[in-house]
């Protein structure tokens, strides 16, 4: 019942070419029914040997959303917090100490966001020594939202931002990391 995302197939096909240039392995699943998303975010855990030799996991939900972060699969609604719990440590071991990214690309409401110019900071900061730590189950997760709570979400800016990002020389060498770049 909802309109089409027109243009989400190159968008989507623009993010796996810039993923695969940093070495990700990358797939695109299109139009997928709740219980397909189920199903395949399972079939992902159970990779057991390929997740244990990769550095972290990375999924991008491209989707329309509505209030209080339910995004829509093909015949139905979920709540986005609906993803992460199939990768913590108990139910995907492998990823345990890795990093575990979610990018919602949906809108989260009806407001519209015109935003305000701002300056930018060139400053990083990096993180200090390490030290030795029992890992929660729900560490490591990072989720980034196209748009803030209650809000119309502006597709093209950010996705097209983000693979920008995702093909800067920075992030090529190295020298920027994901959470800097978002």
């Amino acid at each position: 019942e909802l309109d089409p995302r027109s243009g989400s197939h190159n968008t989507a096909e623009k993010l796996k070419e810039a993923l695969i240039q940093l070495k990700f392995e990358a797939e695109i699943f299109s139009d997928f029914t709740y219980d397909e998303i189920e199903t395949k975010v399972n079939d992902i855990c159970r990779r057991e040997e390929g997740l244990r030799k990769s550095d972290c996991i990375l999924i991008i939900v491209m989707t329309h959303g509505m209030c209080r972060d339910h995004l829509y699969s093909k015949d139905t609604h979920y709540p986005s917090n609906d993803l992460p719990p199939f990768f913590i440590t108990k139910q995907c071991p492998s990823l345990a100490g890795k990093p575990k990214l979610f990018i919602f690309q949906a809108c989260r409401g009806d407001l519209k966001d015109t935003g305000t110019k701002v300056m930018q900071s060139t400053e990083r900061q990096t993180d200090g020594p390490k030290s030795s730590y029992k890992l929660p189950a729900h560490a490591d997760f990072l989720t980034a939202c196209s748009t803030a709570p209650r809000h119309t979400a502006y597709r093209e800016p950010f996705i097209e931002a983000f693979c920008e990002e995702l093909s800067s020389q920075e992030v090529k060498e190295g020298k920027i990391d994901f959470l800097s770049m978002l």
